[in-house]
């Protein structure tokens, strides 16, 4: 359910001919939008869309935003315990950039995020990067009906991103192969 839901969404980020003007929390088109602490610093958004990419944003940032990112809705689902998510991405960044991805559960009011992995450095050729995540019982609310978004947390400076491609998917726990080795204390 996951699956499709990320699918129609990042179909139709990929038929988005333009966009007039990007603001905090407004969405680019339903379940994609980007957002920040308005609070703490001004940020504008130069977005643009193409032939061979979703999207090419030139971040503007003058203050310490605590936060900074570009959300994509994955909807309603159950991500159970030793279920994977695989994310493949292919974008490029400014070399020294460091872009961290998340998921954001929300179930009953209560939110919880659970980073992915290490950060993934940007680099100006672009790179193809595919991050596997194994849910654990204290993951995004394993086992309950919760709506995930996966939160790519943006450098709080000025930069630019280019995101080409992005495939989102769910490989239940009996089917998949896993991200590390079983061990025995992972049964018990």
């Amino acid at each position: 359910m996951i699956d499709s839901f990320a699918d129609r969404t990042l179909s139709a980020l990929r038929n988005l001919s333009h966009v007039e003007q990007v603001e905090n929390n407004a969405h680019l088109v339903p379940e994609v939008y980007f957002s920040w602490d308005a609070a703490q610093a001004d940020v504008s958004v130069d977005f643009s869309t193409g032939e061979g990419r979703l999207l090419e944003a030139e971040v503007a940032v003058s203050g310490q935003p605590r936060w900074l990112g570009l959300n994509v809705g994955l909807g309603q689902g159950t991500l159970n315990r030793g279920d994977q998510v695989v994310i493949v991405m292919q974008f490029a960044a400014e070399a020294t950039d460091k872009f961290q991805l998340a998921l954001i559960s929300s179930c009953d009011d209560k939110r919880i995020d659970t980073l992915l992995e290490e950060p993934i450095t940007g680099t100006p050729k672009g790179i193809v990067r595919t991050i596997l995540h194994d849910i654990g019982e204290d993951d995004a609310h394993a086992g309950e009906d919760a709506y995930h978004t996966l939160a790519i947390r943006l450098p709080a400076h000025s930069h630019k991103l280019r995101l080409d491609d992005l495939r989102i998917s769910v490989v239940p726990r009996n089917r998949g192969v896993r991200s590390a080795p079983a061990t025995l204390s992972g049964f018990a």
